[in-house]
C-alpha cells in the first residue's frame, strides 16, 4: 500500500488471443483496487507453464493490454511464481486469480507465502464459455481439417453454352469460348488454302478492315 493509502492491485496472464473473459478478469480487478498493474507473461513463461508458444508473441499482447482503459501500467513479467513477480517487479497489496486456484493447495501455499510479504489474494471466477485454450483448441482442429478441393460444375450455362466446343475453349480465345457463333465462323476453313472464310481481318497498312472470302473450288 502506498504512503497516501493507494491499494495496488496486480492481474498477470497471458492475454493471449484477448477475448471478453479476459476484459472480464481486468475490469474486476481494476474495481478492487486504487491502481490495477497487469503483468503479460513472457513466451518463455507459456511454454514453460503450458508445454506450447503463445499464438501472439509478447511484445503484441503487451500493446493490447496497454491499450485497455482499465490498466494504469503494464509489465512484462519473466517469472512463473507470483512472489518473485512482488520481489523484482512490483511491491502490490493484493494478486488477483480466478477462482480455479481457491481452495487448492497451490494456491494456498501462495498465499501464505504472499502474506509473508504483507500482500494478499483475491478470487473471482472466469467467464467460462470464452477461453484462449478453446480458441487455440478451434483454430488447431480448423487447421488440421482436409479441405476437399472443389469439382468445376461442367454443365452449360448462360456464359458457357453446349455448343462451345472444349477446344475453343481450351485455346484461350475469349470471343471464341464466349460466342458460338464466332467459335462457327472460325472453324470455317478454305479447303484450298486454308484460310479461314469470312473473317474480317486488318491489313498491314491500314486500320480499315478488309473482307477476304475464298471460293471453294
Amino acid at each position: 500500500m502506498g504512503t497516501d493509502g493507494t491499494v495496488v492491485g496486480y492481474v498477470s496472464g497471458v492475454w493471449d488471443m484477448f477475448h471478453i473473459g479476459h476484459l472480464n478478469i481486468i475490469m474486476r480487478a481494476r474495481e478492487r483496487c486504487d491502481r490495477l498493474v497487469v503483468g503479460v507473461v513472457t513466451d518463455e513463461v507459456v511454454v514453460a507453464m503450458k508445454g506450447h508458444a503463445p499464438v501472439i508473441p509478447v511484445a503484441e499482447r503487451l500493446d493490447i493490454v496497454r491499450g485497455l482503459r482499465d490498466v494504469d501500467d503494464v509489465l512484462v513479467d519473466p517469472y512463473v511464481d507470483r512472489v518473485d513477480s512482488w520481489r523484482h517487479l512490483v511491491r502490490f497489496d493484493v494478486l488477483f486469480k480466478g477462482d480455479d486456484w481457491a481452495g487448492t493447495p497451490r494456491g494456498e501455499s501462495l498465499a501464505r507465502r504472499l502474506a509473508e510479504v504483507g500482500a494478499r489474494m483475491e478470487f473471482f471466477p472466469y467467464t467460462a464459455h470464452t477461453s484462449s485454450s478453446l480458441l487455440r483448441d478451434v483454430l488447431t482442429r480448423l487447421a488440421n481439417t482436409p479441405v476437399e478441393p472443389v469439382a468445376l460444375d461442367e454443365r452449360p450455362t448462360p456464359l458457357a453454352p453446349a455448343a462451345v466446343t472444349a477446344q475453343a475453349a481450351a485455346s484461350n480465345d475469349v470471343r471464341s469460348a464466349l460466342d458460338p457463333a464466332a467459335a462457327r465462323s472460325a472453324a470455317r476453313r478454305c479447303p484450298s488454302c486454308g484460310q479461314a472464310v469470312g473473317r474480317a481481318e486488318r491489313t498491314p497498312a491500314s486500320t480499315q478492315f478488309r473482307s477476304r472470302v475464298h471460293l471453294e473450288s
